[in-house]
């Protein structure tokens, strides 16, 4: 906090990674790995009201730049038709 209670926005410095290197994109639920529950995960934040991936980034599995359905169904396709593996740089 910035001493009012709001958050002050963090700058990388030299040599830091960005967040999404110490959580893998797909890793929606933050467990620590990617299972079908990030899918199931994903789906409640879409279309029930769930909790949003922190950082939402996370949720961008086929790094075009967006966090969609298509996210899921590159998840699905990955664990269930030997798709490829979610991109390893989500930001």
């Amino acid at each position: 906090p910035d001493g009012t209670g709001a958050f002050e926005p963090m700058t990388p410095s030299a040599g830091t990674a960005n967040i999404c290197a110490a959580v893998a994109c797909g890793d929606m639920d933050g467990s620590g790995v990617i299972t079908i529950a990030d899918v199931v995960f994903f789906i409640n934040y879409m279309f029930a009201g769930g909790p949003a991936p922190n950082p939402i980034s996370i949720a961008d599995t086929d790094c075009d730049g967006t966090p969609t359905i298509s996210d899921v169904v590159f998840l699905v396709n990955y664990f269930f038709a030997g798709g490829p593996e979610p991109c390893a740089a989500c930001l």
